[in-house]
């Protein structure tokens, strides 16, 4: 069940969607996080089909991911925030900036657990097998990616106007 729902979110994080296509409108600040953001939804694409049994698992490209999300998440990405940066197009809430502390803690939470990722993306994991989500979810690198996936779900939902 639950890895059903770390699925679901997983894809809502991944899908294609109208959004991006403000990103060639986006100038300054606003386009740096946009572009960070769809970098990191970008990589969390990638690895997704390893964790849902549907790819191979490949331990690089797992640690690799762990690596992009730790290198810009936390700072890197709150820098990306200043004080009422809300010109179109940007989705950010001004509620980042009523609720600073905890915008930040939640980034500098994604900035670990991208660290953890790339710890854990070769414990226990075969290389080059598709494992069904029943084995997937043993993998201590499968709790680290639910995790980031809860993460930039509830922030999303906290700061981001909906879509």
């Amino acid at each position: 069940m639950v890895l059903v729902a770390v699925a679901l979110a997983a894809a809502a994080i991944v899908s294609d969607d109208p959004p991006s296509l403000a990103h060639s409108e986006a100038k300054g600040v606003i386009k740096e996080r946009m572009d960070l953001m769809q970098g990191l939804k970008d990589t969390v694409k990638a690895v997704t089909p390893m964790f849902k049994g549907k790819a191979p698992y490949e331990k690089a490209k797992v640690k690799a991911a762990g690596k992009h999300i730790h290198a810009h998440a936390g700072a890197d990405m709150t820098e990306l925030f200043p004080k009422d940066s809300l010109q179109h197009p940007s989705d950010a809430l001004p509620k980042i900036w009523d609720d600073w502390p905890d915008f930040t803690s939640r980034a500098k939470d994604l900035k670990s657990l991208g660290k953890d990722l790339a710890r854990t993306a070769g414990k226990s994991a075969p290389e080059g097998v598709t494992l069904s989500p029943e084995v997937a979810k043993l993998l201590p690198a499968t709790a680290t990616f639910k995790k980031i996936v809860k993460t930039c779900t509830s922030c999303h939902e906290t700061y981001r106007k909906p879509w």
